[in-house]
């Protein structure tokens, strides 16, 4: 870690004091991706392929004056680049698997995304995308690669700042990083130590013990993934690249939709634009459904979630996970709608009331902590230790 940071440092001087700005880029891109790939080898040609293809099925730019007659072209396109990805993305799943014979392939989840988001609103005319290089700098890139943000082309591109490193933007990327290793350090990893002991194979927890388990593995996966998260985003401020925020304090969100707004937030507005509105909108379609909108939203929030469980992994504790938020994203709105939809007054009280916003932020953090169990535990042990924490 000592030898990687002095790297770093010895870089971004170099990188700032004799590359020209206009070479940064691909400075930083040729220096970053020759790391990856001497790390993750596979996993670089795999997302380059799979981006060389996706950017060959992109429309083309539209020009002055066109009339949309490639419209219907380009959601074809749209539609071929998501099966190509999501093929991809199943097939690095099934066939990469611990000990088999491929080694493990990383970041194409995160890569498949980001390319569906870029081939979608290409075909819908929001996005025009320039050069094979540009695509490939933004799904390739490193700070992000391996577990997000999910950033968007736009955002992307709008974020690169070539004004230098000023030292209000150097303070702020040191403090990311050492924030981000702080937490990995400090706490995250002694924490995982007590879990692993509270969760290994034979041992049996006292109902307290069990709760502890619970606690202590919300928070080893929220510090542990928005450690990264601010490691990454503080590598890449210093070079000159503005990432997205991805958590905004989740665990004192009120109720589960809120929580789903501040917890992993580019992936929760990925699933929204790319699954649950097109779904929605879809449903409503069904004649039967038509006149029936809450039966609608839960469905589509059911099969997102579900999907989000899937894409996290192919075992079936993670589905297990997408199911149990789709019901509680199910219950929420069913209450909203039908239970205090009809009663404004009783919603504004509700809302406005510090107590019961006390209650609900307890209620969903205890939730969403019970159903974090699966992923550290395989579904055949997770329903007993769900049970013990019950005493039952």
């Amino acid at each position: 870690m000592f030898l990687g940071g002095v790297g770093v440092l010895l870089f971004l001087g170099l990188y700032h004091g004799l590359v020209p700005g206009r070479w940064q880029r691909p400075a930083f891109a040729a220096v970053s991706l020759s790391l990856l790939t001497w790390f993750f080898p596979l996993s670089v040609l795999t997302v380059a392929g799979l981006t060389v293809a996706v950017h060959a099925l992109l429309p083309p730019t539209p020009r002055e004056g066109d009339g949309g007659s490639d419209g219907q072209a380009g959601w074809g396109r749209a539609i071929a680049a998501t099966v190509l990805c999501l093929v991809v993305l199943v097939a690095q799943r099934e066939l990469c698997v611990p000990g088999g014979p491929i080694a493990p392939i990383v970041g194409v989840s995160y890569a498949a995304f980001r390319l569906i988001h870029v081939s979608w609103e290409a075909a819908r005319r929001r996005l025009a995308v320039g050069s094979l290089w540009e695509l490939l700098e933004y799904v390739l890139f490193v700070p992000s690669f391996l577990s997000g943000p999910i950033e968007r082309f736009a955002s992307f591109t709008g974020g690169i700042d070539r004004s230098g490193l000023s030292l209000d933007r150097a303070f702020w990327a040191a403090r990311r990083i050492l924030t981000g290793l702080l937490k990995k350090v400090l706490v995250v990893d002694p924490l995982r130590g007590v879990l692993d002991g509270i969760m290994a194979p034979g041992h049996l927890p006292t109902v307290g013990e069990a709760w502890l388990g619970v606690a202590v593995a919300s928070l080893v996966v929220y510090l542990d993934f928005s450690a990264y998260c601010d490691i990454a985003l503080g590598v890449a401020r210093l070079f000159g690249y503005r990432l997205s925020e991805n958590f905004d304090w989740p665990y004192l969100a009120s109720d589960i939709t809120e929580f789903w707004r501040r917890w992993h937030i580019t992936l929760s507005s990925w699933l929204r634009d790319y699954v649950y509105l097109p779904l929605s909108a879809r449903l409503l379609r069904v004649a039967s459904l038509r006149a029936r909108p809450v039966l609608v939203g839960v469905l589509a929030v059911t099969a997102t979630m579900v999907l989000c469980g899937a894409w996290h992994g192919r075992d079936a504790r993670f589905w297990f996970w997408g199911l149990g938020h789709g019901l509680l994203c199910s219950i929420q709105l069913v209450f909203r709608q039908r239970i205090v939809g009809s009663r404004p007054s009783t919603r504004k009280a509700l809302d406005q009331s510090p107590v019961f916003r006390a209650f609900s932020t307890l209620l969903t953090f205890a939730a969403v902590s019970l159903l974090w169990v699966p992923f550290f535990l395989p579904l055949e042990r997770a329903l007993p230790y769900w049970r013990l924490l019950f005493g039952l």
